[in-house]
């Protein structure tokens, strides 16, 4: 005998609708992703909103190996192939809402931190160096030489980027590693 058979015999019809809700209830409590067709035009007469796909990401990882305090000095643009230290490094591009201390782009000694940034097309990441400062006075000690990445070139949405800065041979400098 199957179950809702069973149900149907043994407690009536009250507790066969008590069943089924329940069943209902706990399928309902499931995790499903949902993935929309791509093919559907989103107009199916419905009341519900189709669901909007996640932005793609890149992910950003700033590492200071050094024992001076860093001001990274991260700069977004979205001039793609047009993209120039002089276009890119400029105060307006400057990204330092989700990196260091308070969201000021400074980042303590030997320390690091991590930021998303939204893949969109001609997406340029770049670094003019940094500042390296004395943890005492805030003095400039130093800089390292820029780096620019290029969505499509150098780099695709969802990857992870980590630019590393480090003291070697009397002089800064940034490495960057691509995963």
């Amino acid at each position: 005998m199957k179950l809702h058979q069973w149900f149907k015999t043994s407690c009536g019809h009250t507790c066969f609708a008590l069943f089924l809700a329940l069943l209902t209830i706990s399928s309902a409590a499931c995790d499903v992703a949902f993935q929309p067709d791509p093919n559907d035009g989103g107009d199916d007469g419905s009341d519900l909103d189709n669901p909007t796909p996640v932005a793609d990401t890149v992910e950003l990882r700033l590492l200071n190996l050094t024992s001076s305090a860093l001001e990274a000095q991260i700069f977004l643009g979205t001039n793609g192939p047009d993209a120039t230290p002089a276009s890119l490094f400029v105060p307006s591009n400057l990204f330092t809402e989700r990196i260091g201390l308070a969201a000021t782009g400074l980042i303590q000694p030997a320390g690091s931190d991590t930021a998303l940034i939204d893949c969109v097309d001609g997406l340029v990441i770049g670094t003019d160096g940094g500042r390296f400062l004395d943890v005492e006075t805030g003095q400039l000690l130093g800089t390292g030489e820029p780096r620019l990445l290029q969505r499509g070139f150098v780099f695709d949405c969802d990857d992870e980027i980590t630019l590393i800065y480090r003291f070697t041979n009397g002089g800064y400098q940034v490495d960057v590693n691509l995963e």
